[in-house]
């Protein structure tokens, strides 16, 4: 069995979603979610030989050296969790670190699949990170736009004072954006010339982000008894083939997709209209998650079929 074939990679700047976005992909791909600040906290915390050299750097005020971080990502990669595969977030950060990924995996027999960009205008990003404030007694968070306190600057919980982290003040936050934007170009255009990078609208709702990540990684197909569409997750052994992608995967409610090179293949317009329902369901998440994100539009309000 080849190692790390379901490679992915999200992208996406400071207030982008990523972390929201980041665990469903995990889930529904079955592989771990390894996030690079995380994996660097990991190895000084339980003091490894990688985690020792890192903090000898940090301790200087130097820059962790781009090998060791492609150590600490390849070490992960390299656990029996991640024999499938896993989804990369916050590495790689620059073209000479994606090119060393894509050296060491093809020395493992695996590859980048996809490349998942969360696309926010930047003017929506600065507003996101810039209307935070915390209460510095109870810690509880808000948001001038999403989640105001019922009281300008007193937290709803304690009557405490709120107040804004340094990095969250709107110059600050500005300038994080536009470097990061800035910065994160280069990588951008290294995989759109691979083709394998997905530039996803995430400025939308929680669930039609989920489905716009879902059709990228397969796409969406018709079911075979029904008049519904699904969302469909390619398998990593389907490969294109006289300029045609084979169908193997699934769907996102867990209905296998064989080789039929008769199946239709559709658009995220036509999934919303007539959606499966339970692949509905998948993107709409935890209840709490269908609170937050408006309702899909639906034809009607008849029940959707399942089956694929």
């Amino acid at each position: 069995m080849e190692r790390h074939r379901e490679v992915v990679l999200l992208l996406g700047a400071p207030g982008a979603g990523k972390g929201t976005q980041a665990r469903f992909i995990s889930d529904v791909l079955g592989v771990p979610h390894v996030a690079s600040g995380d994996l660097l906290r990991e190895h000084r915390r339980l003091g490894t030989e990688l985690g020792r050299a890192a903090q000898a750097y940090m301790d200087r005020g130097d820059l962790v050296p781009d090998e060791l971080v492609i150590a600490m990502v390849m070490e992960r990669l390299d656990r029996p969790d991640a024999e499938r595969g896993a989804l990369l977030d916050g590495f790689p950060r620059t073209r000479p670190q994606a090119e060393a990924l894509r050296a060491q995996l093809a020395e493992r027999g695996g590859a980048v699949q996809a490349v998942l960009y969360l696309a926010v205008p930047e003017p929506v990003l600065i507003e996101r990170l810039a209307g935070r404030w915390m209460c510095g007694h109870c810690q509880a968070t808000y948001h001038e736009q999403f989640k105001p306190p019922r009281q300008p600057g007193v937290c709803d919980l304690c009557q405490a004072a709120l107040s804004q982290r340094p990095d969250d003040r709107r110059e600050v936050v500005a300038n994080r954006v536009e470097v990061y934007l800035r910065d994160t170009q280069p990588l951008i255009d290294y995989y759109a010339a691979q083709g394998v990078l997905h530039r996803v609208d995430g400025h939308d709702t929680i669930e039609r982000v989920r489905a716009a990540l879902c059709a990228a990684l397969g796409g969406v197909v018709h079911g075979l008894r029904r008049d519904r569409w699904h969302l469909y997750l390619r398998h990593p052994r389907a490969v294109r083939g006289n300029g045609h992608e084979a169908w193997l995967g699934r769907t996102l409610c867990g209905k296998y997709v064989d080789r039929d090179g008769n199946r239709v293949r559709g658009t995220l317009t036509e999934f919303w209209a007539a959606s499966c329902r339970d692949c509905l369901r998948a993107v709409q998440g935890s209840p709490v998650d269908r609170e937050a994100a408006p309702k899909a539009p639906h034809s009607s309000g008849e029940a959707l079929g399942s089956s694929a």
